[in-house]
């Protein structure tokens, strides 16, 4: 799950979130240091913009819902306490309400690395199976993304990018 939130000035808002699930098959090399993956994803996404830019008349606003479909492809390689991997993917994306409904294509990818702190205090391997440091890069293409304009907002095509560092457990 990604919520995205971006407020330009007091008049505007736009809001996203996500919902992803993935059914993943996951091919190891024989040393286990280098992988393949495999990921049918299946989720939603929910884009809600407000616009108040007249007084004494209500904001006009607009809802969409998206779901989607995707298959990504993934490699990951371990070396010592360190992890790093890259996956790609093409996404159909069905847009069952709001603006521009129908059908169309999204183009999604990622790169990233983890730092392996299993060993950063004395017992942490007893009470987690894994426990890292992960700082991931992703970046998306959208023919179709919301942006926000003074007066309106459009649908036009889009590259986003993000930068994401947090911790990430296994127990």
């Amino acid at each position: 799950m990604e919520l995205t939130s971006w407020n330009p000035d007091r008049t505007s808002s736009l809001f996203i979130g996500q919902y992803t699930g993935a059914f993943s098959k996951i091919f190891p090399s024989s040393d286990s240091l280098h992988t393949l993956d495999l990921s049918l994803r299946l989720g939603g996404e929910r884009q809600t913009t407000v616009l108040d830019t007249m007084r004494q008349s209500p904001p006009r606003g607009s809802l969409s819902w998206d779901w989607q479909m995707g298959l990504r492809v993934g490699y990951a390689q371990q070396n010592g306490k360190i992890g790093t991997w890259f996956s790609w993917g093409p996404i159909m994306s069905w847009r069952s309400s709001g603006k521009a409904t129908g059908v169309r294509w999204l183009l999604e990818a990622e790169a990233g690395t983890a730092l392996d702190l299993r060993d950063l205090w004395s017992g942490s391997r007893a009470a987690t199976r894994t426990w890292n440091l992960a700082i991931r890069l992703p970046v998306r293409f959208d023919p179709l993304a919301p942006r926000l304009r003074r007066r309106d907002y459009v649908e036009e095509p889009q590259w986003s990018w993000g930068l994401l560092v947090g911790p990430s457990v296994l127990f």
